[in-house]
């Protein structure tokens, strides 16, 4: 079996290497026989990170002959067909999927984030090519509601994010990242900038210091999109008295950056998590770790809903956000059974896409041997 992934992937984003990781080791345990290529803006780096066959996501050429060689393909996860980050962005993941029907292999849009999609072009479609898939399965219920109102009228299946199927690094495999002594909780930051977030960010901040009042603990900052997201980190591990992730407190010997089981080891590691970004959240459920979220973009209102955690809006007051922690943080304590159960249903939900993907599998095994 050959199967293709199409996503966003070789950017440095550790939210979607997550998601590739996550998914490449599902599909090896359920599909032992299982041969990956993945379409990634950096293919040496890929093929060397998670040794699977790669192509040059922006050459067509390549994305064409990919098609033709597979058995299946998986597009996602990930927040792809959306045009608030780019109009042009579900233009390309849709111009995919219209290829490999042209080339008649049957698709997956796999454990996606649908939207925001807010021209119309892009809606109809979307709605065309979405019709013609094998299996849906989006990431939250949001998606599949913005779907059904552009006229998808096919099953589409809600399960979770492929990152959870990640296993986090072993607590010696992190350690390297945390400081060598540590008298309280490690309470982590991950923030992003984004239009009009600056009170996310102050507020943000202000939670950190009154958690770190609060336990006697440190502060990280977690610069989960590197190039993205360093400037911001280091401002902030500046201002509420932490450190940096990459990067390290004490300057041991970490020659790179966290990988994505690290990067989820290193989670697991927190007390405490203050997040915007949407997978340092889906990290900290997956592990177990009490999170308050911020929610810059709906996909993050829509996971902390789901995860049963504590969500504050975009426009919402700095005051509000330290109140919101500082309650989420008081709770802590009393709703750790409720937490392991939470992670447990997360991960259920995003087998399910590998029950997806399996039986696809399965048949289409079936009618190559069909004489």
């Amino acid at each position: 079996m050959r199967i293709l992934l199409s996503g966003y992937y070789g950017f440095g984003n550790a939210g979607d290497e997550a998601i590739l990781a996550g998914t490449v080791t599902a599909l090896r345990r359920r599909l032992p026989s299982v041969e990956v290529t993945v379409l990634s803006a950096r293919p040496e780096v890929t093929a060397a990170q998670y040794s699977v066959r790669t192509g040059q996501r922006w050459h067509w050429p390549t994305i064409w002959r990919e098609l033709g060689r597979s058995d299946l393909v998986l597009q996602g996860g990930g927040g792809l067909v959306q045009d608030s980050t780019s109009r042009l962005s579900p233009f390309y993941y849709l111009g995919v999927l219209l290829a490999a029907r042209l080339r008649r292999k049957p698709f997956v849009v796999y454990a996606q984030g649908i939207g925001p999609l807010s021209g119309g072009l892009a809606r109809w479609l979307a709605r065309g090519v979405f019709q013609g898939a094998a299996a849906v399965a989006v990431r939250d219920q949001a998606s599949a509601a913005l779907l059904a109102q552009i006229g998808v009228d096919r099953g589409v299946e809600v399960t979770a994010d492929a990152s959870a199927l990640l296993d986090p690094a072993p607590a010696g495999q992190v350690e390297p990242w945390l400081p060598e002594s540590r008298t309280g909780p490690l309470i982590g930051l991950a923030l992003r900038e984004a239009p009009g977030c600056e009170r996310l960010v102050e507020g943000a901040m202000a939670a950190a210091r009154r958690l770190r009042e609060l336990s006697g603990g440190q502060c990280v900052a977690m610069a989960f999109h590197a190039q993205d997201d360093e400037v911001l980190a280091a401002r902030v591990a500046q201002e509420v008295g932490g450190y940096v992730i990459p990067g390290g407190p004490t300057g041991r010997d970490v020659c790179h950056t966290p990988t994505p089981a690290e990067w989820m080891g290193i989670v697991a590691s927190l007390g405490f998590v203050i997040s915007m970004r949407l997978h340092a959240a889906i990290f900290a459920a997956a592990t177990g770790v009490p999170f308050v979220a911020l929610s810059y973009d709906p996909k993050v209102a829509a996971f902390a809903h789901r995860a049963g955690a504590s969500c504050v809006e975009i426009d919402a007051d700095p005051h509000e956000i330290v109140e919101v922690a500082e309650r989420a943080w008081e709770a802590r304590d009393r709703e750790v059974d409720t937490r392991r159960a939470a992670a447990a249903r997360l991960r259920q939900e995003a087998e399910r896409n590998l029950d997806l993907v399996a039986g696809l599998a399965r048949r289409i095994a079936e009618q190559t041997l069909t004489p």
